[in-house]
């Protein structure tokens, strides 16, 4: 178990002794009502959204309910999803293409590595063993077998859903989710279970098998498609793989090495150097504000955005 920060936990404890049942109480219920709020009707959902804006000071915005509906079904849905979405947008050029851009960007990334005065070389090699290792995941997640009916069926047997309601069927899934998880309690990883379902249009790096995860749905226009010069695939598949790359070596993914264990790899000295570079672009972004839902100017938090700043 990776326990990200040991001193929140302490404190986490800390407040739940000294904090009285019934505040846990009602706690725990507006926390049930802020999450699933918004799976009711209209009026609900607009009150959910005025309690956010007091818990964290900005107005979210109400989608249209098909289009949360959608979301919903992707979610709880995304194995079967795949089952049917990789047939028929699964590309086995778009799939080597891929493959053939993140090879081409390894041997960037060590070149520039290899460049790099401020790495010493004890570091430098295991940042190249780092980049050389890093797996390649393209498609759709292999836990459960989205190929097989049968896994699927397995995989969801404990799942009832109602024909009519559809909040029933939201707080089924929470219950069904929940399981899941349980059951991983104790259990290796499944190195097929992914973080994202086929169809999204994303990508991401995994730090816990230093892989860079590249789902379907990404593998069409207009990221990518055989009809484009190589050179605009190479541009748009190439920008969204080396940022994920890049996500091995930011502020948290560097503290895993080439087989995604958690230790300190880095010497002293380059470590340092390391956190000096990273509070120039924690300042840096610190300055720049943007436009927030009601007007108001909302400022760049750059502790908190630095791995995303990095990559």
């Amino acid at each position: 178990v990776n326990v990200a920060s040991l001193d929140y936990i302490r404190g986490l404890e800390k407040l739940l002794k000294e904090t009285a049942p019934m505040t846990l109480h009602w706690y725990l219920v507006w926390r049930v009502i802020m999450v699933h709020g918004t799976s009711l009707d209209r009026e609900t959902a607009l009150l959910v959204r005025e309690l956010g804006a007091l818990v964290d000071g900005v107005h979210s915005k109400i989608e249209p309910r098909r289009h949360g509906c959608i979301t919903w079904m992707e979610q709880s849905f995304a194995p079967l999803i795949a089952r049917y979405f990789v047939a028929q947008q699964s590309s086995g050029m778009a799939m080597e293409a891929a493959r053939n851009v993140t090879e081409q960007l390894r041997e960037t990334f060590i070149t520039r590595a290899r460049e790099l005065d401020w790495l010493d070389n004890a570091t430098r090699d295991k940042v190249v063993e780092k980049v050389m290792s890093s797996i390649l995941k393209i498609g759709a997640p292999t836990y459960p077998n989205t190929e097989s009916a049968t896994d699927l069926d397995a995989y969801y047997a404990s799942y009832q859903m109602n024909a009519t309601h559809h909040f029933e069927n939201v707080l089924a899934y929470e219950r069904f989710s929940a399981r899941q998880q349980y059951l991983k309690i104790g259990q290796a990883v499944h190195p097929g279970e992914w973080l994202l379902p086929a169809s999204s249009v994303n990508m991401y790096y995994s730090r816990f098998d230093n892989a860079i995860v590249v789902p379907a749905g990404i593998l069409q226009p207009p990221f990518y498609s055989h009809d484009h010069p190589s050179y605009y695939n190479y541009g748009s598949l190439g920008m969204f793989i080396a940022h994920e790359l890049s996500h091995a070596f930011d502020d948290r993914g560097r503290k895993f090495d080439a087989t995604g264990q958690l230790h300190d790899w880095w010497t002293k000295g380059t470590s340092n150097e390391f956190n000096k570079k990273a509070e120039c672009f924690q300042s840096q972004y610190a300055r720049y504000t943007v436009d927030g839902p009601d007007g108001a100017r909302l400022r760049v938090n750059g502790a908190l955005t630095l791995s995303e700043i990095m990559a």
